[in-house]
């Protein structure tokens, strides 16, 4: 063991001599552990500087990740918006279905009426037909008298079916009767409660290849029945005449 005066010897000279002091630096190799710790506060620096911007990074990825929470947020509330929109959506269909089978329901009992409506006119019509069938059996003698014809009454058949191009036709009112000349002729006539310009071209079309004395008796007649009846010959008379 050293002896107290050999360390404070030692001492004094390290702290005097300054050759000796770096002479016992190499030789307890201080070189080396300067150099260690400047390569590690190097590395503690590198570090710190790593350390930095992963901080920086992080606080990036936490910025990022607000966003995309505001982002989910935001998408969550439309999503339930649409949820919403959607739910009326349904709402509404259910309310349209429920009106359409209510339509549907008054539809169908709007046709059974229209249907049973149609059946009332029809026998309506009939009726209604055939008095004025007996009318214009009534007036026809008369009426034909003014057109130089001469029939009997009890000759008058009414819904008389005759025979046009070989097919079986009705007409309303027919009879037979003579002309100022004494020539038999034939005399066929349609029944209507309102005469149009189409009951006219009807009628002619009908009975186009028979020759008689053709005319419509009815109720009303409308204007334009009247050239179209003209033009095809055949006569238009109404109740009031």
């Amino acid at each position: 063991m050293y002896d107290e005066e050999f360390k404070k010897g030692m001492l004094r000279m390290l702290k005097e001599d300054e050759e000796f002091r770096y002479a016992v630096a190499g030789l307890i190799g201080l070189e080396d552990i300067r150099a260690s710790v400047a390569r590690l506060q190097d590395s503690v620096a590198k570090l710190e500087d790593s350390v930095a911007r992963l901080q920086d990074s992080v606080a990036k990825l936490e910025d990022s990740v607000a966003r995309l929470q505001d982002s989910v947020a935001k998408l969550e509330d439309s999503v339930a918006r649409l949820q919403d929109s959607v739910a009326k959506l349904e709402d509404s269909v259910a309310r349209l279905q429920d009106s359409v089978a209510r339509l549907i329901d008054t539809q169908t009992k709007t046709e059974l009426a229209i249907a049973s409506l149609r059946k009332d006119v029809g026998r309506l019509a009939n009726n209604f037909g055939f008095t004025l069938e007996e009318i214009a059996a009534t007036k026809l003698p008369r009426l034909l008298m003014d057109e130089g014809i001469t029939i009997r009454r009890g000759d008058i058949r009414l819904r008389y079916h005759i025979r046009v191009d070989n097919k079986e036709r009705e007409v309303d009112v027919y009879v037979k009767g003579k002309g100022r000349d004494g020539k038999d002729i034939t005399i066929i006539g349609e029944v209507k409660g309102r005469i149009d310009r189409s009951d006219v071209r009807r009628f002619d079309e009908a009975f186009k290849n028979i020759d008689a004395f053709k005319f419509i008796f009815g109720h009303t007649i409308r204007p334009e029945a009247e050239g179209e009846a003209a033009e095809r010959g055949i006569r238009l008379y109404a109740t009031y005449i």
